[in-house]
């Protein structure tokens, strides 16, 4: 790709917040939708993790230079998956609006941009770039650091809306137990295969490591499958979860 950095722009785990890097905001402002990118990545022979860090220092340097401050950009590597899912490394990242994308655009495809790119495309190569809308429809614990966050491809059930599946999800959240996390939705917009099996994908963002535990004991020993069942299996269908470790190369610097 011309610019990998206009790669790391997931957004998916999912806000206007600045995807999955939410901190406190109005309940007004997590249900608006916000633009979401997200880029499928291979290491490049002979590169690995601490190359990927030394550029996504240097990417730092180059997008505090340019004033990018409304920016959430972070990586994710595969905890529990399948042989289906190969990548070694997904970037998921988001902006407050389409307005701030393209103005982040603009700078990336400048020729300084386009040099700092160039230094993405020695140590990863892409395979895919889609474009998502995302919604947080539960944010995740104030000052959250990283850590495990789960996918879901899902489809609506009959007569079903998106609105359903938010209700749904806000309902399993307040009513499962002991308070796991966050939960986003993702709509596919641009930059998918042409065929797709869902309607969106969920994600749960867990507090921590802890709470990835704990919510094994909820789901199965606990109300929490039932209430899974009650509320979000009503309104949608979804493959087996994926599990990964995500981290955060930039935070979105509040005003």
């Amino acid at each position: 790709m011309q610019h990998k950095r206009a790669r790391l722009l997931y957004g998916a785990a999912l806000s206007t917040l600045a995807f999955l890097g939410a901190t406190a905001q109005t309940q007004a402002q997590q249900m608006q939708p916000a633009p979401v990118e997200l880029y499928v990545c291979n290491f490049v022979n002979g590169k690995g993790m601490s190359d990927l860090r030394a550029v996504n220092a240097q990417w730092n340097k180059w997008a505090d230079e340019q004033g990018i401050t409304n920016m959430f950009s972070s990586m994710y590597t595969p905890m529990f998956h399948s042989t289906d899912d190969s990548p070694d490394v997904y970037f998921l990242d988001g902006w407050p609006d389409g307005a701030a994308l393209g103005a982040g655009y603009t700078r990336f495809y400048s020729p300084s941009g386009i040099r700092m790119g160039a230094a993405y495309d020695a140590v990863v190569k892409c395979s895919s770039h889609m474009y998502f809308s995302g919604v947080m429809v539960v944010p995740p614990a104030e000052g959250r650091d990283g850590g495990p966050i789960q996918f879901q491809d899902c489809k609506l059930g009959e007569q079903r809306t998106v609105n359903d599946a938010i209700d749904a999800i806000k309902a399993f959240s307040s009513g499962a137990g002991p308070k796991l996390g966050g939960f986003a939705l993702l709509q596919p917009f641009v930059g998918q295969p042409r065929k797709i099996d869902y309607d969106f994908k969920v994600v749960a963002i867990f507090d921590s490591y802890q709470t990835m535990g704990n919510a094994f004991d909820v789901m199965l020993k606990g109300a929490g499958g039932r209430q899974a069942a009650s509320t979000i299996g009503k309104v949608v269908s979804c493959d087996m979860p994926r599990i990964y470790n995500q981290i955060v190369i930039r935070r979105r610097k509040e005003s």
